[in-house]
């Protein structure tokens, strides 16, 4: 009633071949910046069939990451993306615009002219703006000049009121000074003045005020 199963010399048994696995699949990641200057794309590499891997776009001071294009798509940051194929990821960059506003003020305050805006300067950007001129007053700054760091700029132009100076002199007639010269050297555009001239005995004064 038993089934006997005799033995075996495997030493003997010939005709059997062991293949091996085949190695795994590995298909290659390639990660652009756009433009190669706006900042850095990691994930490159090599990798198994079905890996999934991370991408990261990690934008240049001053720049924003924009999109994905190639074998990404849209705007998620960092993403992933399965390989199951050979791949081309482009990370798109643009360049952040930073705002230059110049105030003009008055020392004693209000404003003296309308302020200078400029919205669309990029980090780097070379700026020379010549202040207004206003008659009667000299700028802090004649010219505000300077270039875009990554963040607005705000500047402050002060004008202050300029001292002219009024000299009366007083002769006679005939020539000669009559009396010492009036001299104020403090009186700015538009200040009034009223200086009485001098009484000399026996002499009238052009004018007397």
């Amino acid at each position: 009633g038993r089934i006997v199963i005799p033995d075996l010399d495997l030493g003997c048994v010939a005709g059997l071949t062991y293949i091996p696995p085949p190695p795994p699949v590995k298909y290659t990641l390639t990660t652009i910046a756009n433009p190669l200057k706006a900042g850095d794309v990691d994930g490159d590499g090599t990798y198994t069939s079905g890996t999934v891997v991370p991408v990261i776009a990690t934008p240049a001071t001053g720049w924003e990451f924009v999109n994905w294009t190639g074998d990404l798509s849209g705007t998620t940051n960092p993403t992933s993306i399965t390989m199951n194929s050979n791949k081309s990821v482009t990370g798109n960059f643009s360049q952040n615009a930073y705002t230059l506003t110049i105030n003009y003020e008055y020392e004693g305050g209000g404003q003296a002219a309308p302020s200078y805006v400029d919205a669309t300067l990029n980090m780097g950007d070379a700026y020379s703006v010549l202040s207004p001129v206003i008659p009667g007053y000299t700028a802090s700054q004649l010219t505000v000049s300077g270039t875009m760091p990554a963040d607005d700029v705000t500047v402050l132009v002060i004008y202050t009121a300029n001292a002219y100076t009024l000299t009366i002199n007083y002769e006679y007639e005939g020539g000669g000074q009559a009396a010492p010269s009036y001299v104020d050297a403090t009186l700015n555009m538009g200040d009034a003045y009223s200086v009485l001239s001098p009484v000399i005995p026996g002499y009238t004064a052009s004018q007397l005020t």
